[in-house]
């Protein structure tokens, strides 16, 4: 029986990587400093693909601080509604802000890694910022004709040192931050990931490279 043989791709920078890609798994060059990051964020992301929203702020006596909410966390439904989206989230607050909802207590169940919590707050601004994770930051639709994709000892890259390869987040945590990593992640992440490194690159301390800080620096709690 002829065997399929499985192609994976290396990306070093976001402009290397297609809007989409087909393959089952990439490498992409990361940091050694945000490497844990990264692959908790793929972990929680392939988790939680289709809701939740990861906490990455939370506000000093703020009402979600007061319920006990923590950097990493993952809300994952509002007095019962999944949260999908960060206006999802947004406008549910505001609904409970209004009339005899504002008096009614509100239940938001979350995850902080293994553990199943619930929140109770009241009515009002919880004082967080959140993010989804990145199965819902929208990659473009457009396919394109061929994938683009490097391999180790084919052209001048050859000559470079070989990062490690970080397949778990156990590996992750051990790696020395001072060197860079290879993550492996899966095919339809890598654009997504690299869209966040390029961000806090190049995006300095403009909105974007703050938010993706915030959302690296959040996923540390999350293995």
């Amino acid at each position: 029986m002829e065997q399929r043989i499985r192609r994976i791709f290396v990306f070093h920078r976001w402009e290397d990587c297609p809007p989409r890609i087909t393959s089952e798994r990439a490498l992409v060059e990361v940091p050694g400093k945000w490497a844990h990051s990264v692959v908790s964020l793929v972990r929680a992301s392939q988790e939680f693909r289709h809701s939740g929203l990861m906490v990455t702020n939370v506000g000093p006596g703020s009402q979600a601080a007061r319920a006990g909410m923590k950097c990493g966390d993952m809300l994952l439904r509002f007095d019962g509604q999944e949260l999908d989206r960060a206006a999802t989230l947004r406008r549910l607050t505001t609904i409970h802000t209004q009339g005899a909802a504002a008096q009614k207590p509100i239940r938001i169940e979350a995850a902080r890694g293994t553990d199943d919590l619930v929140f109770e707050v009241s009515g009002g601004k919880l004082g967080i910022t959140v993010s989804p994770l990145l199965y819902r930051r929208g990659a473009r639709k457009k396919r394109w004709r061929r994938v683009l994709g490097e391999v180790f000892g084919t052209d001048e890259k050859s000559r470079r040192v070989i990062p490690h390869v970080i397949h778990t987040v156990e590996e992750a945590r051990e790696h020395n931050p001072e060197s860079p990593a290879l993550a492996v992640v899966p095919g339809d992440l890598a654009r997504q990931v690299l869209g966040v490194l390029r961000a806090l690159e190049h995006a300095g301390s403009r909105k974007r490279g703050k938010r993706a800080r915030s959302l690296l620096l959040s996923a540390r709690h999350l293995g």
